[in-house]
């Protein structure tokens, strides 16, 4: 990428589901087949979880926790890696998961072959532990460069799912189906280049239950090349005729 170049902003590529049973404490979503992602994209795994799962670890990938929200009553967990090509899943450990999860990766991509995903900036906000079906992400600091933002929101239980709708033009890419006592999960994507960013879900129809939201945004930092004719550490000197 040239000095002063701009990338587009990443895209959603492809989203992958699955759900970790009550007591299974691997949460895992197989990434084989059309779901494996390419070389140089980044899996953003999405996952909730019933009452407080204590902890997340990543036994499988090299992958960077950037929420961790736990709470007795819902979690919600937002993970990263950056793919070689080579990895057919992403996964963490949980220290509980009592009712069941459901969990979804997101691929990203973005144009250019250079530079280096990074998190931009985040936000949280953590179940008050009331039953609601209108919850928040947060408000994030300033973005400088084009990214993507990625909400996720997780609900205590999914009784009755409800339909999602978000504020500030997100867009809905994932969303659980109704289930039993198992956390529900709702994620969606909005580009982003400049100023702040945050969106509200509301489940209308839904049951109320505790929830938690956030809201993590991820670009690359493009990788900078000097200017033509700059060679670095050359240079002749001329003298005064």
């Amino acid at each position: 990428t040239r000095r002063g170049e701009l990338m587009a902003n990443p895209t959603v590529v492809n989203v992958t589901d699955d759900f970790a049973g009550a007591g299974v404490t691997l949460y895992e979503v197989a990434l084989t087949g059309a779901n494996q992602p390419s070389s140089g994209h980044l899996v953003v795994l999405c996952a909730s979880g019933d009452k407080n799962i204590t902890s997340f670890g990543s036994p499988t990938n090299t992958t960077t926790t950037s929420v961790a929200l736990f709470d007795t009553q819902v979690s919600l967990v937002v993970a990263w890696y950056v793919c070689t090509g080579v990895e057919t899943s992403i996964s963490g450990t949980v220290g509980a998961n009592i009712a069941g999860a459901n969990l979804a990766a997101v691929e990203l991509e973005q144009d250019g072959t250079t530079g280096t995903w990074t998190v931009v900036t985040s936000a949280t906000d953590n179940t008050d532990d009331t039953a609601v079906t209108v919850w928040q992400t947060g408000t994030t600091g300033t973005v400088t460069r084009e990214a993507i933002a990625i909400a996720a929101f997780s609900k205590d239980s999914v009784n009755t799912a409800g339909t999602p709708t978000y504020t500030n033009s997100y867009t809905s890419e994932y969303a659980s189906a109704n289930g039993s006592t198992q956390a529900g999960l709702w994620v969606a994507s909005l580009p982003v280049s400049s100023g702040t960013t945050s969106t509200q879900i509301t489940l209308t129809g839904g049951t109320a239950d505790q929830m938690s939201g956030a809201v993590v945004v991820f670009g690359k930092i493009p990788t900078v090349s000097p200017a033509a004719g700059h060679a670095s550490g050359t240079g002749t000197a001329h003298q005064p005729s």
